[in-house]
């Protein structure tokens, strides 16, 4: 449950202005709010932002999110938590630097395009962001958010006719504004939730699957990449449930990797990091696919090694901000099939798309 907003002022004195460039965590520090601020908060600060107060969303004992408030939680909970932040965060950075000129040397560090009536910042009348803060009075009245080719276009309105652009990549470090050792910790606490998530088989109607054999129909899916990733769904034919017999061991592999079956199969994970790797984690294959059903896209291939076991390969695609988990599953058949297996598995977080073309 959020925890109650509350107002604080701080000093002039305990806050002097620092040249910034990081993530929240980063920012957090060079504001030193630690030990002051431990939950949602709106925060006043005069000499970063005489006309608006600064906000702070907590979690998991840190803060996830401090920026200049222009938006409402309700507009935040229409329009996207993430991209708001960004906004916000972002009004909050460029006030923080002493020149206009490092300002505009960030946002181009960063491949971010601000502008104010069509004025680029750091040109013509856009030489300010404390100015531009001052001018919107209140809170923006109007809000456009567009997501195309992996760039977000963010277009406020305020005033009859004034309106703020800003496109930015839809990079997870960038818009969530944490490094990739903070995103894997994120990551790990999903694999370690033990709360127990029933799956459920998927029903489709007759007449979206095809032909695959004379057994068995497929709902086409898509390719990821290379041939052997993809997220066909495969039926049997009278039944219309999803296929999941040793008779048919490839798609019925495919089945269970695609979280599509109701299962009570769990996994022994390592959670491989940063070079590194953590304890091993058991967590059942229905939660380890709850954990990533939202924003993701999920893809899954197998080979069979050497020694007889099967190798199963899930991709999980996060489709927003276009980074990558990955899945690797190694067992015998006999162990895919009993509903009581523990299967040993390797998690990787947060992996360079390029990676994955080696992987058969």
């Amino acid at each position: 449950m959020r925890q109650k907003r509350i107002y604080i002022i701080i000093a002039l004195l305990l806050l002097p202005i620092v040249l910034y460039a990081g993530n929240v965590t980063e920012l957090f520090k060079h504001l030193k709010l630690e030990g002051i601020v431990n939950c949602d908060t709106t925060i006043k600060i005069p000499n970063i932002c005489s006309d608006k107060p600064l906000v702070v969303e907590w979690g998991d004992n840190m803060p996830k999110h401090i920026g200049i408030s222009l938006f409402t939680d309700p507009v935040k909970d229409i329009v996207g938590h993430d991209v708001c932040n960004f906004v916000e965060r972002l009004f909050l950075e460029l006030s923080l630097f002493p020149t206009t000129n490092e300002g505009v040397s960030y946002l181009n560090r960063k491949k971010i395009k601000f502008t104010c009536n069509k004025e680029a910042y750091g040109s013509g009348n856009f030489r300010s962001i404390k100015k531009l803060i001052s001018d919107i009075e209140g809170l923006p009245s109007r809000f456009n958010v567009d997501l195309n080719n992996g760039t977000y276009c963010v277009i406020l309105g305020y005033g009859v006719f004034n309106k703020i652009r800003i496109e930015f990549p839809s990079s997870m470090e960038l818009v969530l504004g944490i490094d990739k050792s903070e995103q894997d910790l994120l990551i790990n606490k999903k694999l370690s939730t033990n709360k127990p998530v029933k799956g459920t088989n998927l029903k489709v109607e007759r007449n979206n699957l095809k032909e695959y054999t004379n057994d068995i129909l497929v709902l086409p899916g898509t390719m990821f990449q290379i041939p052997k990733l993809r997220n066909d769904i495969y039926f049997d034919k009278k039944t219309v449930k999803p296929i999941f017999s040793k008779s048919h061991i490839t798609e019925s592999l495919n089945n269970l990797m695609l979280g599509v079956l109701d299962t009570n199969v769990r996994l022994e994970v390592t959670h491989r990091k940063y070079g590194v790797h953590t304890p091993d984690i058991l967590v059942s294959l229905s939660n380890l696919f709850q954990s990533f059903s939202k924003d993701y896209k999920v893809y899954t291939g197998s080979q069979t090694l050497d020694d007889g076991r099967i190798q199963c390969v899930t991709v999980f695609h996060n489709q927003i901000y276009n980074y990558l988990h990955l899945l690797i599953v190694t067992a015998t058949e006999g162990q895919y099939f009993d509903d009581k297996s523990v299967l040993d598995a390797d998690f990787f977080s947060n992996i360079p798309q390029h990676n994955i073309k080696h992987l058969f």
